[in-house]
C-alpha cells in the first residue's frame, strides 16, 4: 500500500518512523473498511472511528510496534499525525523498535517508510 500522506513530525521525532506509523494506521483503516484518511490532521472521529475501532487499533499498533498502547490514546491524540508522533516518540525510546509487516518477519521502523 502506498501512502502519500505527508507526515509533519516535530524536530525530535524521526520522520520516517512517523510516516511508517501513519502507513500502519492507514492500512488498518482500509482493512477495516474505514477508508484511507484524506489528511493526517483529520481526527479519528471525522474518519469514522468509534470506540470499538479505537480498542482494535490500539491492540493492532501494540502488536506491530511492540509498545504498550492504551485504547484511549485516540482521544488524547485525536489526529492521525498526533498519534503517529506520539507512538514514534515512545517507540524511539526502545532499543528494539520494530514494525511487523503483517507476515512473520519484523522490520525496523526506520526502513518501513518505503512500503
Amino acid at each position: 500500500m502506498t501512502n502519500n500522506l505527508p507526515a509533519q513530525p516535530d524536530s525530535s521525532t524521526n520522520s520516517s518512523s512517523v510516516a511508517a506509523i501513519i502507513s500502519l494506521i492507514s492500512k488498518w483503516a482500509v482493512d477495516h473498511e474505514l477508508g484511507e484518511p484524506k489528511d493526517v490532521d483529520q481526527t479519528f472521529a471525522d474518519a469514522g472511528f468509534d470506540s470499538l475501532h479505537s480498542v482494535e487499533l490500539a491492540f493492532f499498533l501494540e502488536d506491530q510496534l511492540g509498545v504498550q498502547v492504551d485504547d484511549t490514546v485516540l482521544w488524547t491524540c485525536p489526529t492521525f499525525a498526533s498519534l503517529a508522533r506520539y507512538l514514534a516518540e515512545r517507540s524511539n525510546t526502545r532499543d528494539t523498535t520494530t514494525v511487523n509487516d503483517g507476515n512473520a518477519t519484523k522490520q525496523p521502523i526506520a526502513d518501513a517508510a518505503e512500503w
